[in-house]
């Protein structure tokens, strides 16, 4: 990952409530399935929002 992958990934977990700590102690396994989890969640929500605000695009474009 780089550094700006870290940061984002170590931002979205401490914003869920783990520690700075734990995260950077992680083992290579548990980091890549969190990432995995962490651009699912990411996949999920672009989803949501875009199906929310996609009519109002849809109308103004007419």
């Amino acid at each position: 990952m780089s550094s700006d992958e870290d940061f984002y990934f170590l931002h979205h977990y401490v914003q869920k409530g783990f520690t700075l700590e734990y995260l950077l102690n992680l083992d290579l396994t548990t980091k890549r399935f969190m990432v995995q989890s962490m651009d699912q969640y990411i996949d999920e929500e672009s989803k949501k929002w875009g199906s929310l605000f996609a009519p109002t695009f849809l109308l103004g474009r007419r």
